[in-house]
């Protein structure tokens, strides 16, 4: 499975450490993209994330592996469910909707060593979405 959403976040100036560059205030948004990556060839492989510094770029969207970060190369499957308030679903997309889940649930598998044994561990989270119950249907 693959993960795609626009993330827009603000910098609260909280806490501020004086050995790092003074921060940006304002909002940032960007397109993140979380998958996993299966060629080993590639600098980042596993777990990936991909943020790119442009959000809408000239020429149309360019991945570049600069922008692809390797989260864990343990990870070796990523599975999203989607709950639209009466079942599981196991695709969403917003655009078509114009709304979003009322739950997602993500299952991570993880590549590991157990008594000189290789396994592969589910791990599975669900994370409600208070605005998307909130989300009103889009209208025809």
């Amino acid at each position: 499975d693959q993960l795609q959403v626009v993330s827009v976040n603000r910098y609260t100036g909280s806490s501020r450490d004086v050995n790092q560059p003074p921060p940006v205030f304002g909002i940032d948004s960007a397109l993140v993209q979380y998958w996993i990556e299966t060629d080993k060839t590639k600098p980042a492989y596993g777990l990936v994330r991909d943020r790119p510094l442009e959000l809408t770029p000239l020429n149309g969207p360019v991945q570049r592996d600069s922008d692809i970060v390797e989260i864990s190369r343990d990870v070796v499957y990523l599975n999203f469910r989607y709950y639209d308030g009466t079942q599981w679903l196991e695709s969403w997309d917003s655009t078509q909707s114009g709304t979003l889940p009322q739950a997602v649930e993500v299952t991570v598998f993880v590549q590991g060593e157990w008594r000189d044994q290789q396994v592969i561990e589910p791990f599975i989270s669900r994370f409600y979405l208070a605005v998307g119950a909130q989300t009103p249907q889009k209208q025809q």
